[in-house]
């Protein structure tokens, strides 16, 4: 698996020094060594590495098991699946070799056929035809000919994807020859340092699904996401067997405003405008980028797959500014009704956090009013406690991490001093960060997460749950990564030579990038794996997605070291929580929104087993006139829908309902029914 991802990977650069090199056979073994040499858990390359390796170099190759046939890769494990580190470590790549080989031998037997199909295959769109995209659990072909009929399946995808634009039959041919054209010239032009780039990061993400070798291209991408310099659509996009899919929405991108993309749709084409949709499935991940990236101004279209939907969503590329990912304030008046007294007012204060940002060059170059999440977050807070909030909602859902430092200080303006986040590295004593402070505001709070709230979020939340500060509510738990990565620039020749690697011809080498360490709460407790839990647990389709740590690859396991001594709040109890709780759940099991988000997961539930089934029928026209119906109509609900009110986001309005209720039961008064919530201006 490989991915471009939004991750804290913190200002370290691991001196090392090494010989000059392009990336070669001879020396992909001093790359592993150094993998292994700081990599947190795993230090040697036994026979267990050896075979996740190999697995993840034949999946590298061939990701939709459409070119290994079931004799070669028996053939090929037999061979090499446990000895992988005796052949790389003794400088010897004829396993490597042998595997790309093998490949490019049954790709050029399959592109010979594929042309016939093109020219000859009649293909009939009137029936009900499904291709299974479940690459997991969908063996290898037994022969060619099984091969043959998944390519034919593939073909039909893309003409049908082509049809849609294309008029005749001829000219859709002609462009799907062209295609396979390009296909195996690229194959062709494959080099041995790209063999061996493949080899590299199928070790690498063997440890962990974290740790990667970055090619100059996705380093180059990497590099971009980092800076949120993007003129495109704002979203981070991950490689998954294959596939191209939403990993997280950048606060304030295109994407996330327009309400047509979530975190995890797969990407199956994208289309230029009203332009030709290309398939994208199978395509390296690099190249996919390429085509949704674009001039401001200039429309792509994604054609999606959501809980066996496809949806179209035409998107204006635009640059992302700072101000639409800073954090915001809103104020909700609540009205808390009790039986036969008059209704009490409530001010609930709502702080949309989206990331954990810091204008690091303004840092460096000392100036005094350098923005970042804490200030913002500060001067959000003394607003509030100037208004007499009784309550405050720090909304992290989607909020995928950022600097550790931010984390920390956010942290602090709600818990004060102390410490708020532990780190450990393979050896030694865990690492306590503390924050020293006092609270800005020490009122009621509520925290929502999500799945999607990851890395830095889950710092925080660990920290104010732990510190009994107040309840975390939404999804089950967090997205669950606990781990901190440090990336290494091997073209890094103009600084110290003991930190990058020189070569001859000034070549670009990539990166490194390896997990060192991890994090753990206060408690005591990893948030790697398992996230951080929620004391109260609102509907969510995500929880029933495949969505977290726990869903890739070789995730590091959960663990616990030492508590830090800490503060205890007590503003959280069994006993409030119980009382929170049900009052939530009677709220819930009587709304209309959380009754359409219910619906939506029994329809996710029913439909699961069918995700990676693809449609190969054309629809009808009274068909596609629907869909473009509920198209315009989602257009149109989710225009400049720039931020979350009350209104539009069941999940927000329920917070502010479940705050208002904590306000009372803090104040010792009784819970009363809820009525209006009105948006101060």
């Amino acid at each position: 698996m490989k991915m471009i991802q939004a991750v804290a990977v913190f200002s370290l650069v691991v001196g090392w020094s090494m010989p000059g090199f392009s990336i070669t056979c001879s020396n992909t073994g001093e790359l592993q060594k150094y993998y292994l040499r700081y990599h947190l858990q795993t230090h040697t390359f036994d026979p267990d590495l050896s075979k996740k390796t190999f697995s993840n170099l034949v999946r590298y190759w061939d990701p939709g098991k459409m070119y290994f046939l079931q004799g070669d890769v028996d053939s090929l494990q037999k061979q090499y699946e446990t000895n992988l580190s005796q052949i790389v470590m003794a400088k010897n790549c004829q396993g490597i070799d042998d595997i790309f080989n093998l490949y490019a031998k049954r790709v050029s037997e399959v592109y010979e056929r594929i042309d016939q199909i093109i020219e000859k295959e009649k293909f009939d769109f009137s029936i009900e035809e499904k291709m299974n995209l479940d690459r997991k659990n969908l063996p290898y072909p037994k022969t060619l000919d099984e091969s043959l009929m998944r390519w034919k399946q593939r073909v039909k995808f893309q003409y049908l994807q082509l049809k849609k634009t294309v008029k005749t039959d001829a000219e859709i041919r002609k462009k799907l020859k062209h295609k396979y054209e390009l296909a195996k010239k690229r194959q062709k032009d494959l080099t041995s340092k790209e063999v061996y780039e493949a080899a590299i990061d199928s070790f690498a993400t063997a440890l962990d699904p974290h740790t990667n070798y970055m090619p100059p291209r996705q380093m180059e991408e990497f590099q971009i996401a980092s800076r949120l310099e993007l003129q495109g659509i704002g979203a981070l996009l991950r490689y998954d067997d294959g596939f191209t899919f939403v990993q997280s929405l950048v606060p304030g991108g295109v994407a996330q405003k327009s309400g047509l993309v979530k975190p995890e749709d797969r990407i199956d084409a994208v289309a230029q405008g009203n332009g030709t949709p290309v398939d994208v499935i199978d395509m390296d991940l690099q190249d996919v980028v390429k085509l949704i990236r674009g001039s401001k101004g200039t429309e792509v279209r994604l054609t999606i797959h959501r809980q066996n939907k496809d949806i179209i969503a035409p998107l204006v590329r635009d640059s992302i500014q700072l101000e639409d990912s800073a954090a915001k304030l809103q104020v909700y008046e609540v009205e808390s009704k009790e039986k036969n007294k008059a209704a009490r007012m409530l001010k609930i204060a709502v702080i949309d956090l989206p990331s954990f940002y810091m204008d690091f060059e303004g840092r460096q170059a000392h100036k005094k009013d350098f923005r970042s999440s804490s200030r913002d977050v500060e001067a959000l807070l003394k607003k509030v406690v100037g208004q007499k909030i009784d309550a405050v909602v720090l909304d992290i859902r989607l909020n995928g991490g950022g600097a550790l430092d931010e984390a920390i200080n956010v942290s602090g303006k709600f818990l004060g001093t102390g410490p708020m986040v532990q780190t450990k590295a393979a050896t030694g004593q865990p690492y306590v960060s503390q924050y020293e402070g006092e609270a800005i505001y020490t009122g009621p709070l509520v925290v929502i997460i999500d799945r999607q709230s990851a890395s830095a979020s889950e710092i925080l939340a660990g920290a104010i749950a732990d510190y009994g500060r107040g309840p975390i509510v939404g999804s089950k738990h967090t997205f669950g990564k606990g781990t901190v990565q440090v990336l290494n620039d091997l073209s890094d020749s103009d600084k110290d030579p003991a930190q990058g690697i020189r070569t001859a011809s000034n070549e670009q080498l990539g990166a490194v990038k390896v997990t060192v360490s991890k994090f753990y709460r206060p408690h005591g407790e990893s948030t790697q794996l398992r996230g951080v839990n929620s004391d109260i647990v609102l509907p969510n389709v995500s929880d029933h997605g495949e969505v977290g740590e726990e869903f890739y690859d070789n995730p590091l396991p959960w663990e616990k070291v030492a508590p830090a001594a800490h503060k205890n709040y007590n503003m959280v109890s069994p006993a409030i929580v119980d009382t929170l709780k049900k009052a939530s759940v009677a709220r819930v099991t009587q709304s209309k929104d959380f009754k359409e988000i219910q619906d939506a997961i029994t329809e996710y539930e029913k439909n699961k087993a069918e995700r990676y089934l693809v449609s190969l029928k054309e629809k009808t026209k009274k068909e596609l006139a629907e869909e473009e119906r509920k198209q315009k109509e989602a257009e149109k609900k989710h225009k400049n829908a720039t931020s979350s009110t009350v209104d539009n986001d069941a999940v927000l309005r329920e917070a502010v309902q479940i705050a208002t209720d904590y306000a009372c039961v803090l104040k010792k008064l009784p819970i009363g029914d809820i009525g209006e919530i009105k948006l101060v201006k």
